[in-house]
């Protein structure tokens, strides 16, 4: 009976460390991947990667790269990103981040949904990036 009880533990610990991609990660750590929000009223979307290696991260707003840069852990799930365009504050909980970007939802926080460990990088190019960063710029 040991043995079965052994070997059923040793099964689920198994399935859920696979689950989990082999990374166990706390409810309010940014996550190295991307993270995307719904489509806000404003009619944007906004992606964040994350580099948990390098704490570098990339922002886009529709697929247009806006900001990149570091980023540093000020509290237990809030972070400040030191981007090359604007610095902002994130707060993380669970598989979700907000930020607040006025120009793209008022006062409203935007929740950013971790979707997936790959960092994704777009590589269109479009002709209005001067518009797009002018939306992370307070107003």
């Amino acid at each position: 009976m040991k043995k079965w009880l052994s070997i059923l533990v040793l099964a689920v610990t198994v399935m859920i460390f696979t689950a989990c991609d082999g990374q166990v990660y706390s409810a309010n750590v940014l996550r190295q991947g991307f993270y995307q929000s719904e489509v806000l009223s404003s009619g944007y979307r906004l992606q964040l990667t994350i580099d948990d290696e390098q704490k570098q991260f990339t922002e886009y707003i529709d697929n247009r790269l806006v900001n990149t840069g570091k980023y540093q852990e000020l509290a237990t799930g809030e972070y400040e990103l030191q981007g090359n365009e604007h610095v902002q504050f994130v707060t993380v909980s669970k598989s979700e981040a907000t930020v607040i970007i006025p120009k793209l939802n008022g006062s409203e926080p935007i929740r950013l949904l971790y979707i997936d460990s790959p960092m994704i990088d777009f590589t269109t190019e479009f002709n209005d990036l001067d518009a797009y960063k002018a939306l992370l710029l307070a107003e």
